[in-house]
């Protein structure tokens, strides 16, 4: 699972740390020699990692009327007013609704529409699910948030029984490891956790693309990096710790995985499609517009 090999990337970046300052020399050549682990390197790579970021330069961030924009929508879609101004009763709602609410037309959204109503459904989840979810100790100990969502090059491919739907997706996260560092903040390990950031950012591009059959997806995976790395650094940096986080294309791979899940479906009832069939949604699909490129929800 994407989560709990992140989980063990944060864990992981800790423990080296702490290599880093209290290893002697015979140590740091035993490390190097015997089990390929550079902590030399690791050190130099955190400093690049560290390094403050800029959000905006990251991606395209959606605001406020974004989010009034998508609660339009959403109210004319067929909502009306039960919403009550938060996105997230989309999902509260979806629960049992009990109001036996149905979509009148398709839902379209652009990519800061979309990137709020994903960032909303996170906050859902960490707001509403029970202690014993699985689903919320994965993310619970890392405040985790949507900034950006950008769609590109939406095309039509060629396929004998349908004509697939493909997209380019490019989406950034944000998760805080703040709480995690004072989980730890005991002498003389809390010298070392200064070394770290309190925010990480992870910005995964992947191509997602219909099934032949036009029921399913799949996912091309392209790249992914963090903070204000670039796909090199941080290359070399996954590179530098794969005894412990796997390859680079692993993680890629994964991170791109658990977006598109979410965008679409995850097979298990908790991706957004999946959420919105109880509103009458059946499919999804891209659509190109002279401005803008969206993803549709679509109710027939």
């Amino acid at each position: 699972m994407a989560k709990k090999r992140l989980k063990i990337f944060l864990i992981t970046l800790f423990i080296v740390v702490l290599i880093i300052v209290i290893i002697p020399l015979g140590g740091y050549l035993i490390l190097k020699f015997g089990f390929d682990i550079d902590v030399i390197a690791i050190n130099k790579q955190i400093k690049i990692l560290s390094k403050e970021v800029d959000e905006s330069s990251l991606i395209a961030l959606y605001g406020e009327e974004d989010e009034d924009s998508l609660l339009l929508k959403l109210k004319n879609a067929g909502f009306g007013d039960r919403l009550n101004n938060n996105v997230e009763n989309v999902f509260l709602i979806a629960e049992d609704n009990k109001e036996n609410i149905t979509l009148t037309s398709d839902l379209i959204l652009n990519e800061k529409e979309l990137a709020c109503l994903l960032d909303s459904y996170i906050n859902y989840i960490l707001t509403t699910a029970t202690e014993s979810d699985e689903q919320k100790n994965d993310i619970a100990e890392f405040n985790t948030s949507v900034l950006g969502i950008q769609i590109d090059n939406v095309r039509k491919g060629n396929s004998v029984v349908f004509e697939q739907t493909v997209a380019d997706i490019t989406a950034v996260i944000k998760i805080n490891i703040k709480k995690l560092k004072e989980k730890i903040n005991v002498f003389p390990i809390s010298i070392f956790t200064k070394k770290l950031p309190d925010e990480l950012y992870i910005k995964s591009t992947f191509s997602l693309k219909t099934t032949a059959d036009g029921t399913g997806y799949e996912i091309e995976n392209h790249s992914f990096v963090l903070n204000s790395m670039t796909v090199d650094e941080t290359k070399k940096f996954v590179q530098t710790m794969q005894f412990i986080l796997g390859s680079y294309d692993e993680m890629s791979e994964d991170m791109a995985t658990m977006i598109g899940e979410t965008i679409i479906s995850d097979g298990k009832g908790a991706g957004i499609v999946d959420i919105l069939k109880v509103f009458g949604v059946k499919t999804y699909n891209f659509i190109s517009t002279e401005s803008e490129q969206n993803l549709i929800y679509q109710i027939a």
